[in-house]
């Protein structure tokens, strides 16, 4: 097929992207169609997705492009952040508004779940850490309510809108994985999980591989029958790692959103004490292999504080105060404090009263505080994975949102010491691209779509500066005390 074109639906948390993906003469192009905010409400109690106003903007961004495009368009796919999941009835009707990741009706059920299975097992069955917002712990907090025994399907968010969208029900591997109920090899929820969760793994039903056809459309829906449905990684992350332009099988990766992932790709997971104790986690990727990663609070900070000063800032004028303030405060991206607080500059000012630094004084200190702590971060979960892993990593790869930042590429590379290839932006939605060509047959498989990535989009290299490294040793030497380490 010399002439490959698909739409690639890229939910991010903070904006969901409707994209055209072509693959034409050995390079691919992605083209924005439509772009919209995304964001959570609070909705009879909770923190929850705005679902129909998500889906009522996808189908019309789909209905934009089928109606220009409807002969050309092969394939469709939709990806997502991780954990958030619908709940379904026996004929397919969405029981409950999806509650979001960040909602607090998980804040005690890690210490509810410690005393049903203990931590070390739970690691060892699934490969996943302990993170308040796991699908495991959102389950948990709902387990004894009404809604759970009217529930038939379970759809991880990206795979219920890929439902509205086609009336094709799947779940897919990586996006699967990112419960804690998945178990660490094969493709099936672990039975004694569910168990404890009042659930089946028919709840849960068939889960795909990423990269495999999910059926044939079903008639009454937005998409033609000619347009297949693709299970692409409907995880946004492992759709933006088998996108890393890498020429190296196993890579080092930090894909920078309002999360930031750190990690490197494995062909087997790593279930030792190390890992749990430092907060490593085991996802699933494309074509078997294991993306060994660490979550770490990402740009959620900088939105937050955009927002504490009243949204005041734009990117640009942050990276002007970015270049011209200079501050010896840190934080610790992954204190609590961080994590969902009401206004990010208190959360800030806090920190630094606990830790007897000087406050900041200008919105550039706040802002210049965060991009430096992410980096000081990055360097600390590459020098673990190196450790972990037994492994040397001199090239780390910056993908996603955040790499728009020329102060973060260049101070990621900086403080950690390595050489950073930054790009490209989009790489979730290139992954998702990737997976529906793989699935079509247009290309072979992910070492022949990362080629296509190196052919088809500009990278930038970025090497530590050696004129400062005593002051970037310095800065990374304090954030090591605040981080206990």
């Amino acid at each position: 097929m010399n002439n490959f074109q698909c739409i690639a639906v890229d939910m991010g948390a903070a904006s969901i992207r409707i994209m055209t993906g072509t693959v034409t003469d050995g390079k691919l192009s992605v083209h924005e169609a439509s772009r919209f905010h995304n964001g959570t409400r609070q909705m009879e109690g909770h923190e929850r997705w705005d679902i129909e106003y998500i889906i009522k903007e996808i189908n019309k961004a789909v209905s934009g492009i089928l109606a220009h495009e409807n002969k050309s368009i092969s394939s469709i796919g939709v990806d997502s952040w991780g954990v958030d999941f619908a709940l379904l009835d026996k004929d397919g009707n969405l029981l409950d508004i999806p509650v979001a990741y960040r909602d607090s009706r998980t804040k005690t059920m890690q210490e509810k779940w410690t005393k049903i299975m203990p931590v070390e097992e739970t690691f060892r069955k699934t490969g996943i850490n302990f993170y308040d917002f796991n699908t495991l712990f959102q389950l948990l907090s709902i387990r004894d309510l009404e809604i759970i025994r009217r529930t038939a399907h379970i759809l991880f968010l990206p795979c219920y809108v890929s439902y509205r969208l086609s009336g094709i029900m799947f779940n897919e591997l990586t996006i699967s994985s990112t419960s804690q109920i998945l178990d660490v090899h094969g493709k099936k929820m672990n039975e004694e999980i569910l168990r404890h969760l009042n659930l089946r793994p028919e709840h849960f039903g068939n889960i795909l591989m990423p990269g495999t056809m999910a059926g044939n459309v079903k008639n009454g829906y937005i998409l033609p029958s000619e347009v297949k449905m693709v299970a692409v990684c409907c995880h946004d992350t492992a759709g933006a790692v088998m996108a890393v332009p890498s020429e190296r099988e196993n890579y080092a990766f930090i894909s920078t959103g309002t999360w930031c992932l750190a990690g490197m790709v494995s062909n087997s997971p790593v279930i030792n004490t190390f890992a749990l104790e430092n907060g490593f986690t085991n996802e699933r990727g494309f074509n078997n292999s294991f993306r060994i990663l660490k979550n770490i609070i990402g740009l959620w900070l900088v939105q937050g504080l955009q927002s504490s000063f009243n949204n005041k800032y734009n990117y640009e004028e942050i990276a002007g105060f970015l270049e011209n303030t200079k501050t010896d405060t840190l934080i610790f991206p992954d204190h609590e404090l961080f994590y969902n607080p009401d206004n990010m500059k208190e959360a800030f000012d806090e920190f630094c009263r606990i830790t007897s630094q000087a406050l900041p004084a200008t919105p550039g200190e706040y802002f210049k505080i965060a991009y430096d702590s992410l980096c000081c971060s990055f360097r600390d979960n590459m020098d673990k994975l190196e450790n972990m892993l037994n492994t040397d990593i001199d090239i780390i790869h910056l993908i996603g949102g955040g790499i728009r930042s020329e102060y973060l590429c260049r101070q990621t590379a900086n403080i950690s010491r390595r050489k950073i290839i930054a790009g490209p932006v989009e790489c979730s939605a290139i992954g998702n691209v990737l997976a529906q060509a793989i699935a079509l047959k247009v290309i072979n498989n992910a070492e022949e779509g990362r080629g296509l990535v190196r052919n088809s989009f500009d990278i930038v290299e970025y090497l530590p500066e050696e004129d400062f490294r005593g002051e970037y040793e310095r800065k990374y030497k304090l954030y090591k005390g605040l981080a206990g380490g």
